[in-house]
């Protein structure tokens, strides 16, 4: 059997998470006041959730490119992907070990976001599995051609 590397949630946390976003559609973030407010209660950790935006990184714009050209099925299970979220396109290579190979759309596969996080918990250990087959040969082809002198 496979062990999580992170615990389920609690169903208290859950609920905490959602009143703290129902604040932050609410709170544009504008007034430091408001913003020093909620870190005293705990609703905010950082006031940078609210004020700063992340840098571009160019991956909006690949993952919308292969969201045009690909089929809106997870990779790994089959199912119907709805719509493109971030959690749906998964890096076969890690971008942060490989990051000439974040924007390559051969290391970006689409997942199912329950099918990305167990790559993400258990990632090789998942090769065995029969649904898994078709990921890892697009993880082996690319491996190859990364390293070839392993082939």
């Amino acid at each position: 059997m496979l062990k999580r590397k992170t615990p389920l949630k609690s169903k208290t946390n859950l609920g905490a998470k959602k009143k703290s976003n129902k604040l932050l559609d609410i709170i544009k973030g504008d007034d430091p006041a408001i913003i020093d407010k909620l870190k005293e209660k705990g609703l905010v950790r950082k006031a940078s959730t609210l004020t700063k935006k992340r840098k571009p990184t160019g991956e909006k714009e690949v993952f919308f490119k292969i969201w045009e050209s690909r089929e809106h099925k997870c990779l790994t299970c089959g199912v119907y992907i709805h719509e493109a979220k971030a959690i749906n396109f998964s890096h076969l290579l890690p971008k942060g070990k490989y990051p000439e190979y974040r924007l390559d759309e051969r290391n970006i596969v689409l997942q199912c976001g329950d099918c990305h996080t167990r790559w993400h918990n258990y990632g090789k250990e998942m090769r065995e599995v029969k649904k898994w087959k078709p990921f890892f040969r697009r993880y082996d082809d690319l491996w190859d051609e990364v390293y070839p002198e392993s082939v």
